[in-house]
């Protein structure tokens, strides 16, 4: 949102491209083969750029081939090192043979580098919480630290049987690794190039997951540390930067279809009125460099609410962007987004962190119509409500920024982008 550091970002951005590995020339410039594709590194899929018929590159060393290396000749790089708590698996998403997990997401910014050989993974300072139940209020624990301040105490007598498992940037399924040990590094091994983030990604498409077959290590807290070791491989040539806004260009259509949305009520009550295709909507085409502006309109075209009690009192946008974070508009504004107001309007900012690469298969933002029920309980906008909507949704990117008082900010998490 400021022009600093929107300037400074580009000059990093541009210096890693020239750079190159090892000093090499920026290349040459990209052929453009029929219907948008260029041809990627081996073993990477056919890059689309949104399927465009028309390509238009970037001026200067973005829009040729050019390396994207990372590793700034290092062998080995922490990606992250955080404290973590284990949380309960619900019944309906619970696998038969466990209880209890841990998931992890490395930060925006922190990305599984191409030419990396095996992730390692460890676990280590096993503690418990003194209280911990499966109760939540808007997806945390009403108990422990989380509302309290009680830290967790160690445990002398840590849980064995613990697994590791995790989500490369290529797949949506869980892959097992095996059982990992307290302060022993479990290494997970790269296969194929497309398992590795693209470059220019503000966030990694990885996850990892701690599971327990316990019931009695939800309790369980410790620090989680994955690192990347580097491989003998060559850093690949990628095709030039697309320029998403050319010739003047500031507005694009990115998502444009029906959509169904809901929530099934406390404790899951009201779940049957639900469909079971209720959920998020992911934007069609990249949110990609030059965005700065999200425009969405939605319109409410049914709703089902049988009971005023828990019906929705007001309306609000539930949305996250290529860094994973969750944010929502504000989900008090009875005023503006009302029970029954059937036609919305937000305005949503677009920062480096949550830009979608220009490589990418698909957008990795997603947006969906949520129901607040109390407009005085500010923390009731998730799991209380219940009711199903179905809705269409449109969203045109735009490279115009905004003042931020133009913008629909809330600050649902403490990473989530706020203004100062």
């Amino acid at each position: 949102m400021r022009l600093p550091s929107l300037l400074l970002g580009l000059v990093l951005l541009l210096a890693g491209c020239i750079g190159g590995e090892g000093g090499d020339p920026p290349g040459t410039n990209v052929t453009q083969t029929d219907g948008g594709s260029v041809a990627p590194p081996s073993g990477r899929p056919d890059i689309r750029f949104d399927d465009q018929d028309n390509v238009t590159f970037e001026d200067g060393a973005g829009g040729v081939d050019h390396h994207h290396d990372y590793w700034e000749g290092r062998t080995r790089v922490v990606i992250f090192e955080q404290p973590a708590k284990m949380h309960p698996l619900g019944v309906t998403k619970r696998p038969a043979e466990y209880e209890a997990q841990a998931t992890f997401r490395p930060a925006p910014g922190a990305l599984i580098y191409e030419g990396t050989a095996t992730v390692e993974f460890t676990i280590t300072n096993p503690s418990r919480h003194v209280c911990e139940g499966e109760d939540t209020i808007n997806g945390d624990y009403a108990c422990t630290s989380n509302f309290f301040g009680i830290a967790p105490l160690p445990d002398p007598s840590p849980p064995t049987g613990l697994k590791l498992r995790y989500k490369h940037a290529s797949t949506n399924t869980w892959i097992d690794v095996g059982d990992i040990q307290w302060d022993v590094p479990l290494p997970i091994k790269i296969m194929q190039p497309i398992e590795t983030d693209m470059p220019h990604a503000t966030s990694s498409l990885w996850e990892f997951q701690v599971v327990s077959p316990h019931k009695q290590d939800t309790t369980l807290a410790f620090t989680a540390k994955a690192e990347l070791v580097r491989g003998p491989e060559d850093i690949p040539l990628w095709p030039g930067h697309p320029n998403f806004y050319p010739d003047g260009m500031s507005s694009r259509v990115v998502l444009d279809r029906t959509a169904i949305a809901g929530d099934p009520g406390a404790l899951g009550h009201g779940a049957a009125i639900v469909p079971a295709e209720a959920g998020p909507v992911y934007a069609d085409k990249l949110i990609s460099y030059g965005t700065r502006t999200l425009h969405v309109w939605i319109n409410i075209t049914s709703v089902t609410a049988p009971n005023p009690v828990t019906a929705p009192k007001s309306w609000f946008l539930w949305h996250t962007n290529s860094s994973g974070d969750h944010n929502i508009t504000d989900s008090n504004d009875v005023e503006n987004h009302g029970f029954d107001v059937r036609e919305h309007y937000w305005v949503l900012p677009v920062d480096d962190n949550g830009m979608d690469s220009p490589y990418s298969d698909g957008s990795r933002w997603w947006f969906m119509l949520g129901g607040n029920l109390d407009a005085v309980v500010a923390s009731a906008y998730g799991d209380y409500a219940n009711w199903a909507a179905e809705y269409t949704i449109k969203v045109i990117a735009s490279s115009v920024a905004l003042p931020e008082e133009e913008y629909d900010w809330n600050c649902l998490r403490p990473e989530a982008v706020c203004p100062q």
